[in-house]
């Protein structure tokens, strides 16, 4: 009996996690055809340049994605992490047809009691030179990435114009930053 219910209980682990890969491929594929067919539209590309264009696109996306530390996709985010939007955070904003949580209903009470039953974790502060080992990796990564831009700008420079080729990096650079703003909320800018 307890081997039936140990490998049923890995059946259905196996399950869960190929259906989440699945959802993780998926999404991806999804966010690559819309980044793609964002190109397309702003650099107004012919059908023989979109057929040259997207293979090399794609490749330059996923180098750069890999770049990136294989951070998962903006879905696969635990909610309550630092910058993530309150919605993701158990704050429900008011919409319309939704009743507010008002002060002193039972929902907002037991919420109340929960937060004053849990202590905040303490965080040990990070050292200087943890700090200064963190920096050096970041650079490390951006001069990755611009070597990256570089050796495909020769790439994209086989079908795109020299206009088509500048406006490329803008409108790549306006994806990321909403793709950015999605995933963590609007940062002030320096």
């Amino acid at each position: 009996m307890k081997s039936l219910f140990l490998s049923m209980l890995l059946l259905i682990t196996a399950t869960v996690a190929n259906a989440q890969q699945r959802d993780n491929e998926n999404f991806a594929k999804r966010l690559f055809e819309a980044r793609l067919a964002e190109m397309c539209l702003q650099l107004d590309l012919s059908d023989e340049q979109k057929s040259k264009f997207a293979p090399i696109y794609e490749q330059y996306c996923h180098e750069m994605h890999e770049l990136g530390g294989g951070r998962p996709p903006l879905g696969d985010r635990k909610p309550g992490r630092p910058g993530m939007r309150p919605e993701s955070q158990g704050h429900r904003p008011n919409r319309p047809g939704m009743r507010p949580n008002k002060p002193g209903n039972k929902a907002d009470a037991s919420r109340k009691e929960q937060k004053a039953d849990q202590k905040p974790e303490a965080k040990e502060p990070v050292s200087d030179a943890e700090k200064v080992k963190r920096m050096k990796e970041r650079m490390e990564k951006q001069k990755k990435a611009q070597d990256i831009r570089l050796a495909y700008t020769d790439k994209f420079a086989t079908v795109l114009s020299d206009k088509q080729l500048v406006k490329f990096y803008d409108i790549e650079s306006n994806i990321q930053e909403k793709l950015h703003e999605r995933a963590f909320g609007k940062r002030p800018r320096n």
